[in-house]
């Protein structure tokens, strides 16, 4: 028997002769390193048996670190999640357009609002396609998309996703090869409130101070996002002195990752001043800086 029918594991659900599953039951679905998009053949044909048994009860779906690569979230609209650990360098991406797009279909009206797609390494046109899922199933609250190399183009894909999903609260896109251009694309869904995020992780992103300005300027009009993580971002002092605009009287964040950048001494007195007239911040990390 299923030691809990609301969080299922890949060994919860497979079935004991190794063909076949059965999420009967599930809520929160971990398949994280499952080796679901190594390689074709056997692999191929069990993530399609897989789809075919996942069940509209499921809020949760948790695919990190599968490897499905772009060719199949192209396809799928969608990919897998958290990581607890990267694929094996040399990894190919093999999961087919076919089983890809029954994925999706599954997606588009499922109750899932919780969805882990990080270190999956997608690439761009795997956030299109996923920003595409995103329009189109609006319940998510939580995206966790980080590692998959969706760079600007991607990024800027995913704005679009992210202003039309009211639900949305947590989006993270650490580590995806995003520089100013899809900064600033995320920036202008910021401005005026034009999202419902209350975090947004942008974190080890090549942004730079142009990418970090765009930023600072849309938080600065904007009184709902609470956590804002640009640690590892190359801001120097222009990028610190926007953010310090953001964090200025009425801002709403609590929260402000900006450690590991080149923020020199000009940043950092001008984040101080902001800090002056600002009563609401909780936490601010600066270390490892210029």
């Amino acid at each position: 028997a299923r030691a809990s029918s609301r969080n299922c594991t890949i060994d919860d659900v497979r079935h004991e002769d190794g063909h076949g599953f059965d999420f009967d039951g599930c809520v929160r679905v971990d398949l994280a390193g499952a080796h679901l998009g190594y390689q074709r053949g056997q692999h191929d044909e069990e993530f399609g048996r897989l789809i075919a048994a996942l069940t509209d009860d499921i809020e949760v779906l948790d695919l990190r670190a599968n490897y499905l690569g772009n060719r199949g979230c192209a396809a799928a609209r969608v990919a897998a999640a958290r990581a607890p650990r990267p694929p094996p360098h040399n990894a190919r991406a093999t999961l087919t357009a076919r089983r890809a797009k029954e994925l999706a279909h599954w997606l588009r009206t499922a109750r899932v609002t919780d969805l882990e797609v990080s270190h999956n390494y997608i690439g761009p046109p795997g956030g299109r396609a996923l920003a595409e899922a995103f329009e189109a199933n609006r319940k998510f609250t939580r995206l966790h998309l980080g590692a998959n190399r969706f760079r600007d183009e991607g990024a800027i894909a995913l704005a679009g996703a992210v202003r039309a999903n009211t639900a949305l609260r947590n989006l993270t896109l650490s580590f995806n090869g995003v520089k100013a251009k899809g900064a600033a694309a995320l920036a202008a869904v910021l401005a005026n409130n034009g999202s419902s995020l209350r975090a947004l992780e942008l974190d080890q992103n090549p942004l730079g101070d142009k990418g970090v300005i765009a930023l600072g300027d849309a938080l600065a009009t904007n009184a709902v996002v609470e956590y804002v993580d640009v640690h590892a971002t190359g801001m120097g002092d222009a990028g610190a002195a926007a953010l310090a605009a953001a964090l200025g009287a009425g801002s709403s964040i609590l929260d402000l990752q900006a450690w590991n950048n080149s923020i020199g001494d000009a940043g950092a007195v001008a984040i101080a001043g902001a800090l002056e007239a600002n009563t609401r911040l909780w936490v601010l990390s600066l270390e490892q800086n210029s």
